[in-house]
This record gives structure tokens, C-alpha cells and sequence, in this order.
């Protein structure tokens, strides 16, 4: 005989199902960008944070902060907005689209792969154009150093790969820095610089003056997950005494070089 009741009760868990379903699938579609806040400043210790956020997880926007981290009294505020759109790719990668309104003529393509216990981003050819003045967010010892000039980043081929216990990087990167300042010292601009990332088996990063007073130079390389620094910094011949101060804030002195060291 037909129980009217078992099959109302049945209706009803079905009608509660798909509404809990629906409800999971609308938080994942339309989930707020506030959560892409949370996670940006939780994964960069407070460093990179986002204020005036708008849109989604999968479509948004903010003004982005740096500064030193947690408790950090300093911060910069990025002038214009950064924009953020997530594709999801038929392989479960996912494409990033980033574009800055004051330093990219195109955007940044990311795509991010997770595997089982890494993840791979490969980032397509990209060009963009970032003032030096945001460093001072950063802390000690940029905001003593106060830059001023720019950064131009260039990136080909470039494909990461991170776990809990590796770095792997493939491509090149180059960062130059364009006519850089410092308010500790009379002399500017100081010069110009070109910084130069090499992947491979073991990555690589090289520093080298372009032209200026400043004379810096350096070598680098990535053992796991830590970058290990060697360079100095000194003034060209005649410009030592403008310069004094600010080699005693870049590093150690050592005579008239001062001795550049991460790691």
C-alpha cells in the first residue's frame, strides 16, 4: 500500500538537499572578496592587505596596503585599484587575470595548478611599470632608505613550483630599477640597476649597476626554499662623502664598501 507520508518525508529531504546544494553553490559562486582579503593578509603576515574591496572571490577589486607586517605603525597605500578575475580550466587549473590601474598595460596571467603536494603557476611573458616610492611600506630598511624612480619587471617563460619542503623556479625575471633615489644623500638620481633571475636546477639571481654614483653588485642563488645573498655597495671615485650615509644604512661597512647579505 502507498505510504503518503514516507513519500512526503522523502520529497522533503530531497527539496532540503538541493537547497543546501544550491546555497554551497551560491557561496562558491558569489562568495564576497573580503575573502580574498583575508587570505592575501593571512598568507602575507600582514604585509600585502586590501581596504575598499568590491566584487567577489572570483571577480574583484581593492586598493592594495604593504607594510612591515603585524603591528607595523608605517603603511603605503597603492594609488588606483587592483583588479582580480579567477577562470576555473577544464584540466582544474586555474587562470588569474591581475591588472593594476597605475602600472599595467596588460595584465598578469597566472596559471595555477595544484598537484598532491605542490603547486605550479606558470606566468605568461609580462611587462609592468611599479614607482620605488611604494618599497617604503615595506619597513626597515626601505623607509629610511625612502627610494624614489622606479621598478620595470620583466618575466619570460616563468614557471614556479613550491612545496612544504622545495622551490623550484623555470625562465627568467628582470627587475630594473630606473633612475633611483634616496633622500639620504644630496646626489640623485643615484644610477640605475638591473636585477636578473635565472631558473633552472638551482635558481639564480645576479645584480648589476647599469650606470650612476652608486656602485652595487651581487650574486644569489635559491637552496629550497631560502634565498642565500652576496654583493656590496660603494660610491663612485669622488662621491664618497655624499654617499657616507647611505652605504651605512645598505649594509655592513667594511672600509669604503659596504657588505650586502640575505640568508
Amino acid at each position: 500500500m502507498f505510504n503518503v507520508d514516507s513519500s512526503n518525508k522523502k520529497s522533503n529531504r530531497w527539496a532540503w538537499m538541493g537547497g543546501l546544494v544550491g546555497l554551497l553553490l551560491s557561496l562558491f559562486i558569489f562568495a564576497p572578496a573580503q575573502w580574498i582579503a583575508h587570505s592575501i593578509a593571512l598568507i602575507s603576515k600582514q604585509q600585502m592587505t586590501f581596504q575598499n574591496v568590491e566584487g567577489t572571490v572570483w571577480n574583484g577589486s581593492a586598493q592594495t596596503v604593504v607594510s612591515a607586517g603585524v603591528g607595523a605603525t608605517q603603511e603605503m597605500v597603492l594609488p588606483e585599484r587592483l583588479h582580480w578575475r579567477f577562470v576555473v580550466q577544464w584540466d582544474v587549473s586555474i587562470q588569474l587575470f591581475l591588472k593594476h590601474d597605475c602600472c599595467m598595460s596588460q595584465p598578469m596571467v597566472l596559471t595555477i595548478k595544484p598537484l598532491l603536494q605542490s603547486v605550479q603557476v606558470a606566468i605568461d611573458d609580462h611587462q609592468s611599470r611599479w614607482p620605488a616610492t611604494w618599497l617604503q611600506g615595506l619597513g626597515a630598511p626601505w623607509n629610511t632608505i625612502a627610494p624614489s624612480g622606479w621598478l620595470a619587471i620583466n618575466t619570460k617563460q616563468l614557471q614556479l613550483s613550491m612545496s612544504a619542503q622545495s622551490f623550484n623556479m623555470t625562465g627568467d625575471a628582470t627587475i630594473d630599477l630606473q633612475s633611483l633615489g634616496s633622500r639620504l644623500t644630496t646626489t640623485n638620481p643615484l644610477g640605475s640597476y638591473q636585477l636578473q633571475v635565472h631558473g633552472g636546477q638551482t635558481p639564480t639571481v645576479q645584480l648589476s649597476t647599469l650606470e650612476g654614483v652608486l656602485q652595487l653588485q651581487g650574486q644569489g642563488q635559491w637552496l629550497g626554499q631560502r634565498l642565500r645573498f652576496n654583493g656590496e655597495a660603494k660610491a663612485a671615485e669622488g662621491n664618497e662623502d655624499a654617499l657616507f650615509n647611505l652605504l651605512g644604512v645598505l649594509g655592513q661597512r667594511r672600509g669604503s664598501t659596504s657588505i650586502l647579505k640575505l640568508g
